[in-house]
């Protein structure tokens, strides 16, 4: 149950209506739910009158979940489980542990409606007006994991930044792929390429700066390719200043305890940087971290006190 994030990006940054845009973002993503569907659902603030509503589906969206999601107001319990929550991409079964009563029992019901056991949600946002929760309902709990699909959520969210701006250029076919690249470049986004030696370096130095971050990474032997995108200020998914400091000291083979000396904080704190710089980077251990940051050595502060 994997899905192409090529295909994903494609599906993406594609041009028509939002509706036909939604259908080929689902269908992307649709070998994630081969027994109960990928299904997209939108939400549209406005002041006039907010409107929720399923707007693509990969197999046929069950009558009792229409039934649900038709008409609910924006501060409904269900419309608040699947539309809002601190994690773009997250298990209804997490999310129930930690959230109100009436939440947690709205998204119980959902779960029920679609006959599923557990439920993967997908949210982007373009920062307005709309969210598009993409919801893949599961019969086993934990079936999905949230961090494999995790640089959907940047991607989805650009994508419907991009449309927000665009809206003539993207609703039509003829003529969209034009203003679609401009929209792009707006965004910090270009078509992806090949970077050239001389580029590497320039662009490596962004990278640890946080101007670049990490969408995806790939290692195919010696060779690792990164797939990245410009950060805008206050990307949650680049490095902030810290956590590129306790990296930068953990690369050249300090301890927890000795990187806490050298910058004056707690373990707790180094292992939580450490962890929250892994999660942003797709580094799962420490030592792919530390394989990742390899070329920044020679960038790295040049001494740190022994612990004692």
């Amino acid at each position: 149950m994997t899905v192409s994030l090529p295909r994903v990006v494609h599906a993406c940054y594609s041009a028509g209506t939002d509706e036909s845009w939604a259908r080929g973002v689902v269908e992307a993503l649709a070998p994630l739910g081969p027994a109960l569907g990928v299904h997209a659902l939108r939400l549209d603030r406005d002041p006039a009158g907010s409107s929720c509503r399923a707007v693509a589906s990969s197999i046929a969206l069950p009558i009792a979940v229409t039934a649900l999601i038709g008409g609910a107001p924006v501060g409904a319990p269900l419309v608040q489980g699947i539309f809002t929550g601190g994690r773009g991409a997250e298990l209804v079964s997490a999310r129930i542990a930690r959230t109100p009563r009436a939440i947690a029992s709205a998204l119980r019901a959902l779960c029920a409606a679609f006959g599923a056991a557990d439920m993967l949600l997908i949210r982007g946002d373009d920062g307005a007006a709309t969210t598009l929760a993409i919801a893949v309902p599961t019969l086993k709990h934990g079936e999905l994991a949230p961090r494999t699909v995790r640089p959907v959520v940047a991607h989805l969210s650009c994508a419907l930044r991009l449309r927000r701006s665009l809206p003539a250029a993207l609703g039509a076919t003829r003529g969209a792929s034009g203003g679609l690249a401009a929209a792009m470049r707006g965004e910090g986004w270009a078509a992806p390429r090949p970077v050239e030696a001389l580029d590497a370096h320039a662009l490596w130095d962004a990278f640890l700066a946080g101007r670049w971050s990490v969408v995806d990474q790939r290692q195919d032997g010696a060779r690792r390719t990164l797939l990245l995108r410009r950060a805008p200020e206050h990307d949650p998914l680049a490095l902030t200043p810290r956590e590129r400091d306790v990296v930068a000291h953990a690369v050249r083979g300090l301890s927890n305890k000795e990187i806490a000396y050298a910058l004056g904080i707690g373990v707790t704190t180094v292992a939580t940087h450490l962890r929250a710089a892994g999660e942003k980077l797709r580094a799962p251990s420490r030592r792919s971290l530390i394989e990742l940051f390899a070329a920044a050595r020679d960038r790295a502060p040049r001494s740190a006190p022994s612990s004692s």
